[in-house]
């Protein structure tokens, strides 16, 4: 009889707070096991009807997902037996009932979550759905209005609402399993970050990662030959993903190969600049109160995110 073999910690998220780096840095350790898959968000999804979603975008999303309980456990099968096996779905941040679907199958799992400024957090979503190409037709002016998109889709305002996102994972889970980070600290020191993270899941906190590579950088793509042919949506990309999927699974394997494309795609971003006066009105006005009752549940001071000087 084959043993089941689940995760044994589980990054919650939020999206666009350094989660996609981290899910890269942590496979590199020897004595863990990264989901092949990232985002499989299986806890969210299993069960769900996929006709019953809002936006077009989120069905479409649903069937990227892993969904269903077999090919989720598969995504973990080639874990060896003295690896720490886990996995990353920013979903889970977000979707109500994830916390208890995890609690009922996974009691003793590893929690990790890593969060952002929620100003900071949603405008680098805004950047990345231009990058995309998917900006929707309401427009980052309405991020004031409570009845548009941007207060009904889960990864848009309401992803940035961390207190009352993690109280179900503190609700339900010892809070020796649950580990917060902040980005600002995972840029400053994500060495120190990483090792504490290696030493909460039970691995060695002496191995050194490369952290050379930036993957995920926010920003929107500078119009030019590049990108129309190699960026991540490219026309050569997409062709050969199309023609060739085995040859594109292992270029993707090939870590030399991949950190050379992507420090190349990294040269055709631009960052865009965030308003001052808006970053403090979306702080003030939408997550100022939320920060505040973040502060009381992790015990840590959080001014410098409310602090506009």
């Amino acid at each position: 009889m084959t043993t089941e073999r689940w995760p044994d910690f589980i990054i919650v998220g939020a999206g666009k707070s350094g989660t996609t780096a981290l899910d890269h840095f942590l496979g590199q350790h020897p004595d863990i096991f990264m989901s092949k898959k990232k985002e499989p968000n299986f806890f969210s999804l299993e069960g769900v009807d996929p006709d019953s979603y809002e936006f077009p975008e989120a069905r479409a999303y649903h069937f990227e997902s892993v969904y269903e309980k077999a090919p989720y456990l598969e995504l973990f099968k080639d874990a060896s037996g003295d690896q720490i096996a886990g996995e990353n779905s920013n979903l889970y941040m977000v979707e109500e009932r994830t916390a208890k679907r995890i609690r009922e199958t996974l009691p003793d799992v590893r929690i990790i979550a890593m969060i952002r400024q929620p100003a900071d957090r949603l405008f680098s979503r805004y950047q990345h759905m231009l990058r995309e190409d998917k900006v929707p037709a309401e427009g980052f002016d309405r991020v004031f209005d409570r009845s548009s998109l941007w207060w009904r889709r889960a990864d848009l305002i309401i992803e940035g609402f961390y207190a009352k996102n993690l109280r179900r994972f503190y609700d339900l889970f010892p809070k020796e399993q649950i580990r917060v980070y902040l980005y600002d600290d995972f840029r400053k020191d994500t060495g120190g970050v990483l090792k504490d993270i290696f030493e909460f899941i039970g691995v060695s906190g002496d191995f050194k990662v490369d952290t050379d590579m930036v993957v995920n950088k926010s920003g929107v793509l500078k119009k030019n030959v590049f990108n129309r042919l190699f960026g991540q949506n490219g026309s050569v990309v997409r062709g050969f993903k199309r023609l060739f999927p085995a040859w594109h699974g292992r270029l993707k394997g090939n870590k030399e190969i991949l950190k050379r494309l992507n420090n190349a795609r990294n040269k055709q971003i631009v960052k865009m600049d965030f308003d001052p006066e808006l970053r403090k009105k979306i702080t003030e006005e939408i997550y100022f109160s939320d920060i505040q009752e973040l502060e009381k549940l992790l015990g840590r001071d959080l001014s410098h995110w409310t602090r506009m000087s």
